[in-house]
């Protein structure tokens, strides 16, 4: 949530001059809109990805985990 907020603070105080494409202040606002928009995707991205991480990490510590079970039953039946 705060990376979100910092995203769109970002995205606003850069565009508060409209540049010298945008004159009219209606082409600015949705080009305004337009970038707000795209840091959300960004972010909803970022997040998406960010929880795959998270699921992978699980899912290795899962793993080495049974494998330290496994090593230690082998090596007991030794």
């Amino acid at each position: 949530m705060d990376a979100m907020l910092i995203v769109e603070l970002y995205a606003l105080s850069r565009d508060e001059t409209p540049p010298d494409a945008c004159v009219n202040r209606q082409k600015f606002n949705s080009a305004l809109e337009k970038k707000k928009r795209k840091a959300r995707e960004k972010i909803k991205r970022l997040k998406s990805a960010r929880i795959i991480l998270e699921h992978s990490k699980i899912n290795r510590l899962k793993t080495k985990y049974f494998l330290v079970i496994n090593t230690s039953n082998f090596s007991s039946k030794i």
